[in-house]
C-alpha cells in the first residue's frame, strides 16, 4: 500500500504485452497479451501485397488479444 490506495481494492491497474515480468511484479500484474509474431506476419504479408498491387484494403486489421487476469484487477 503507497499513498492510502491498495491494488486492487481502491486502484486497478492493467498492462499491456504480457511481458515475463507481469507475473513477476508484486502485486502480478494483470495485462492484454497480444502476439508479436501475428503482428509481424499480418504486416509483412501486407506489406508484400502493397508491393505486388494486390492489397484490398490496408485499414482495419484486428489481431486478437487476451485478458491475463492477475493481482492488479478484481
Amino acid at each position: 500500500m503507497r499513498q492510502g490506495f491498495s491494488i486492487p481494492e481502491d486502484i486497478q491497474v492493467v498492462g499491456f504485452d504480457n511481458s515475463y515480468l507481469s507475473s513477476m511484479n508484486l502485486p502480478s500484474l494483470t495485462t492484454i497479451e497480444q502476439s508479436a509474431v501475428e503482428i509481424a506476419e499480418t504486416t509483412y504479408n501486407c506489406l508484400v501485397d502493397l508491393i505486388n498491387g494486390s492489397c484490398q484494403s490496408t485499414e482495419d486489421q484486428q489481431i486478437p488479444v487476451q485478458l491475463i487476469k492477475r493481482e492488479t484487477t478484481r
